[in-house]
């Protein structure tokens, strides 16, 4: 007989301090994965089903008692799915199928199986409710039927796990597959030249840099992809931790620490003066206009322009930008930039560096990429830019879709993220004012990383909304600094 299901889902174990370097003081129902709480990737899996009565997500003892009462109280009959958020969803077409089969069951209940219990499943409340009164063993009891989970749930709490699930997300704009086992991973996409040139770097670089970054080998091509294998790191990158809450600020003290000293013992080279303006305009004037023009191309250009023109103090996007080349000039008229060229990573964000706190280890990984040796050198700010944007302009949050656009008390447009990182960009101040940094240009050449980046992401309009609003604070940042 066909019935239909509750679902609850247990979310009060909170993981352990391994775990929770990577995730902060959440709970694993309420840990990202690919732009998504655990939780909530589980509850789209619960809503494509019609029978599900009610989903119960629960994090306190009084909220499960609450709810169990509920379910316990109900008139109709209906079976019962108790779930561990210790456990994520490995395979939701298979977890699917579970969630059919809790339908049409029969004085039969079953515990799902991961080396522990992931899943309990009840073919009535009256099941349910002996489970209650017996303890509620997490393993269930005795007379329960096992069946395997291994295909279907990860096992979060196990370390090695959490490490490989968490990190399993990817860019699908840049390549399709991470494949590989417990110590090696395998990169491949059908962008070969990428992929290629991306190998190639490490071995461009000076031996006495080559420590910084996680090796590559075994580079190969088929007839549509070409693939490279590295080192498997257990080590989740700086972006999952950050948007976790995971890095304090004393944290970032120490990750600086390291990566100021990169940055300052990098190979470098002096250039004539005119070749570093000819670096400089390329990489932070000329590729942004050009991208301006590509945005123009884009179906959502004039429904963002209009909304620019409504939402905050600039007539259009074409005035953002024409505000950027201002502030630009401006720059460069007051600062006296010294001629020099350094082995830069290229895309030095949080998410390309890897970092184990108690060990106090980093690596970098997913260099700009080069073609040949001179690939490598570029502007010595264009690092300190990439950082930037991961600590003060808070870029990982919007690749979480851990931000939001309201509308103000002045019917003004207003991002708003979150998460305070003052303390964080304070940090980093105090990084660059020691290492003779100007604060101002770094933000200035971070927000034409967040321009520049438009039209790339034209397959999520909104992110792309946030990086426009987010540039714009920026600007007007740099714009006070620069009147002070």
């Amino acid at each position: 007989m066909k019935k239909k299901v509750f679902v609850l889902y247990d979310d009060r174990i909170r993981p352990n301090e391994k775990i929770a370097q990577v995730a902060g003081n959440k709970s694993y129902g309420n840990i990202i994965f690919k732009q998504k709480t655990i939780q909530r990737r589980l509850e789209e899996v619960l809503e494509e089903k019609d029978y599900i009565l009610k989903f119960y997500p629960f994090s306190e003892e009084e909220k499960r008692e609450e709810d169990i009462r509920e379910v316990l109280s109900a008139v109709q009959s209906a079976s019962v799915v108790y779930l561990y958020s210790s456990f994520g969803i490995l395979d939701s077409k298979m977890f699917g199928f579970l969630l059919d089969k809790a339908q049409f069951l029969n004085q039969s209940k079953k515990a799902v199986m991961n080396r522990r219990t992931a899943a309990l499943l009840f073919s009535d409340t009256e099941e349910f409710r002996e489970w209650i009164k017996k303890g509620s063993n997490p393993e269930g009891s005795e007379e329960m039927e096992a069946l395997p989970g291994e295909h279907m749930f990860v096992d979060l709490s196990s370390f090695d796990d959490f490490i490989r699930y968490i990190t399993s997300g990817f860019d699908a704009r840049f390549f399709n597959t991470l494949e590989g086992d417990q110590y090696t991973v395998t990169k491949r996409s059908s962008n070969r030249k990428k992929i290629k040139s991306e190998y190639q770097f490490y071995y461009f670089l000076p031996e006495e840099m080559q420590h910084w970054f996680v090796q590559p080998y075994s580079y190969g091509e088929s007839d549509e992809t070409a693939f490279y294998t590295m080192e498997r790191m257990h080590m989740t990158d700086l972006a999952i931790q950050f948007v976790h809450g995971a890095v304090s600020a004393e944290d970032l003290d120490q990750i600086l620490r390291q990566l100021f000293y990169f940055l300052s013992t990098r190979c470098t080279r002096k250039i004539s003066k005119e070749e570093y303006e000819q670096q400089s305009e390329q990489l932070y004037l000329t590729k942004v206009l050009r991208r301006l023009e590509e945005l123009k191309k884009s179906p959502y250009y004039e429904k963002m322009n209009r909304m620019i023109g409504v939402g905050t103090s600039y007539k259009d996007i074409e005035a953002v930008f024409s505000h950027y080349k201002d502030l630009y000039m401006q720059v460069h008229v007051r600062y006296n930039f010294e001629a020099l060229s350094t082995v830069s990573h290229g895309d030095l964000c949080f998410s390309n560096i890897l970092y184990q706190r108690h060990a106090n280890i980093l690596r970098m990984i997913d260099p700009k990429g080069a073609e040949k040796e001179s690939d490598i050198w570029m502007d010595p700010w264009y690092d300190l830019a990439k950082l930037s944007h991961s600590i003060c302009g808070r870029y990982d949050f919007f690749n979480s879709g851990l931000y939001q656009v309201k509308i103000g008390e002045d019917l003004k447009l207003q991002l708003q993220i979150d998460f305070e990182n003052q303390a964080y960009v304070e940090v980093f101040q105090k990084y660059l004012e020691e290492h003779q940094f100007s604060y101002s240009v770094v933000r200035l050449y971070e927000a034409s990383l967040f321009l520049s980046m438009l039209p790339l992401h034209m397959d999520n309009p909104q992110k792309v909304f946030g990086f426009l609003l987010n540039g714009i604070n920026i600007l007007q940042e740099v714009e006070r600094c620069l009147k002070e």
